[in-house]
């Protein structure tokens, strides 16, 4: 890639000290990382038991270098980690129009900010592509001829790059009112689930209020479901990688979007319930190859592995799909009234 101004990288820490070095180390090993800014949100310690691994953190940032720049934004008391991440979004904003965006608990190949420059330089004027991202889920793609393909129903966190003003047209979206909107378009909703089983579950159980994975407080928050569902009702996509770039140690329960997972190697092929994240196979290479989508043919494909990866139960399935069309005969908030009055007499 020839010299030019390069995509920065946004990271959010608190006291995951081994996962934040790891993090930051294996961006250092990137070609680009001396052309790269970084902007790192240090939030300060909740608890007592935070304070060790902050104050590591801390004093391994005094000798951070390999970058163009780095920008660390040390808070003064908790803010948390939606508002940690608010925060330098909008400092990196004063400055560029897109950025990368992670976790500490991601580790990445040699080859990742090329990548990820490469695909933000060439999906930046299209109105489709809400996001890219250098994670792919551990899928069969043995016959599938290409490096990249799009995805309009998942979206992927573990080191994702977005525009500044594709992430705006998304915020003026995540309300109440518009999710309702997509939640009672029938043709729509029967399509998601003809395509997408497991995230037609996810909308209407995150929806109706029996999981907290997608409106909180009125809004719809930033995370993977909500994005997932905008991107299929809105007619976006997110490019992904077929050989994936990241790496993820979060599951071993030291976050807070990250079950800890103990998984058992039965032979068994990886779904989203039994995968171990930290020991997924990424790009080795320190070069950044050709960047061509699969063919159209291959799509089916795609999709087909995804649903085995994001499989769920025929019972779960069942269970979604008519209390959705229960909620639209009686009402949305009826029918969340009613589950409420369930969910507590059972507990």
């Amino acid at each position: 890639m020839s010299q030019k101004e390069r995509v920065p990288v946004l990271i959010t820490t608190l006291c995951r000290y081994e996962h934040f070095v790891r993090c930051v180390e294996s961006l250092k090993k990137n070609s680009l990382a001396k052309e790269t800014e970084l902007y790192i949100g240090l939030d300060y310690p909740l608890y007592e038991r935070h304070r060790d691994g902050y104050q590591k953190i801390s004093e391994y940032l005094e000798k951070l270098d390999g970058f163009k720049k780095v920008n660390v934004i040390r808070h003064e008391k908790n803010v948390g980690a939606a508002q940690n991440a608010k925060i330098i979004r909008e400092i990196a904003w004063e400055k560029y129009d897109r950025y990368i965006v992670s976790e500490d608990d991601n580790e990445f190949s040699e080859c990742y900010l090329e990548y990820m420059n490469l695909l933000m330089d060439k999906y930046d004027n299209d109105p489709e592509v809400l996001a890219v991202t250098g994670y792919d889920y551990p899928l069969d793609t043995e016959g599938i001829s290409g490096d990249i393909y799009a995805c309009e129903a998942y979206f992927s966190a573990f080191g994702y790059g977005i525009w500044k003003q594709k992430r705006n047209e998304y915020d003026l979206k995540r309300t109440y009112d518009t999710f309702l909107g997509y939640y009672k378009d029938r043709n729509r909703m029967k399509r998601l689930y003809k395509l997408y089983p497991n995230q037609f579950c996810n909308f209407v159980k995150g929806f109706l209020g029996y999981t907290n994975d997608l409106i909180k407080n009125g809004s719809a928050p930033s995370g993977d479901i909500a994005y997932g569902i905008y991107m299929f009702f809105e007619g976006k996509r997110m490019i992904f990688p077929v050989l994936s770039k990241v790496r993820n140690w979060g599951y071993d329960g030291s976050g807070i979007h990250c079950n800890d997972m103990r998984n058992e190697d039965n032979g068994a092929r990886p779904t989203y319930r039994n995968f171990d994240f930290s020991s997924q196979s990424i790009d080795m290479s320190p070069v950044c190859t050709a960047l061509n989508e699969i063919k159209k043919d291959d799509y089916e494909k795609v999709i087909k592995e995804l649903n085995y990866y994001f499989q769920i139960g025929k019972r779960e399935k069942l269970v979604s799909y008519l209390t959705y069309h229960f909620s639209l005969l009686i009402g949305v908030e009826n029918t969340k009234k009613m589950i409420k009055k369930l969910t507590v007499k059972r507990q």
